[in-house]
């Protein structure tokens, strides 16, 4: 869960500033930079952490999701929290 705060909120600030051409007119966030924040998230859910790929997948769209809502402060912290209950709930409905 750290590592969507960490590198997928980076790729997406990073690929958005560079390729970010759909942004939305509500905060100014890109698809492209939410797409590279599943895919950050994703590699590291699935590669790093060794999960299993739906519980990876599962997580990454709940990091670009959460990387895209507007919140009024700093969103690493609900981050984390998203993608760490989401890995949690996956888990749970696995086993």
């Amino acid at each position: 869960a750290t590592w969507a705060a960490a590198v997928g909120d980076t790729a997406a600030a990073l690929v958005g500033m560079r390729f970010g051409a759909h942004r939305s007119p509500r905060d100014g966030k890109s698809l492209e930079g939410s797409a590279a924040c599943a895919i950050a998230t994703l590699a590291g859910a699935w590669l790093l952490a060794s999960l299993p790929f739906a519980i990876a997948l599962g997580a990454s769209v709940v990091a670009a999701v959460a990387e895209r809502l507007p919140w009024p402060r700093d969103d690493n912290a609900r981050l984390v929290a998203l993608v760490g209950a989401a890995v949690v709930a996956g888990r749970a409905l696995r086993y």
